[in-house]
């Protein structure tokens, strides 16, 4: 009974150690069109925002505005959209190996990382705040909190919006 208690206690701490630890991705390239590869190892920057978003998500034309104001109340990270809802020289495009490579299922979804010598370092995924409808319900802006207090360990959030096919 005592080997029990120890394996089912073992499996608790693992799986809750696995979770607050930052996801660590290796360094990638992805092709944007013919002429054009993009490469994590061009970042320079040590803070890196991703916004995942889609032109058919009515979820994400609500969070036009935010995404803006975030970018400009926070100019020192580096911003990249992901998908084909913006048309910055910032945007890569949305993949199959991008969605699983990050772990995304939905848009609009953010990730901060931080990047090492080895590649890039997940510390926060998920919902830019918490009211995908209207700017004047948010009450948590979880994205703005971990910019003003980049956190040491892993920190996720459920996003509402639109699942990715």
């Amino acid at each position: 009974m005592n080997k029990l208690k120890t394996i089912f206690l073992l499996i608790i701490f693992s799986g809750y150690f696995s979770a607050t630890q930052a996801q660590q991705i290796s360094h990638f390239e992805i092709n944007i069109s013919k002429d054009s590869i993009f490469t994590s190892k061009s970042i320079s920057e040590t803070y890196i925002v991703f916004f995942f978003l889609a032109d058919d998500c009515p979820f994400d034309k609500v969070y036009q505005s935010r995404i803006e104001n975030i970018v400009k109340k926070y100019p020192q990270y580096k911003y990249i959209y992901v998908g084909d809802s913006d048309k910055s020289p910032n945007k890569i495009p949305m993949t199959k190996m991008t969605q699983i490579r990050f772990g995304i299922v939905k848009t609009p979804s953010a990730i901060l990382c931080k990047n090492t010598s080895t590649g890039l370092r997940i510390l926060y995924k998920g919902a830019i705040d918490d009211n995908p409808q209207l700017n004047e319900n948010v009450k948590n802006t979880y994205l703005e909190n971990v910019l003003k207090n980049i956190p040491d360990s892993y920190i996720e959030k459920k996003t509402v919006g639109c699942k990715i096919d």
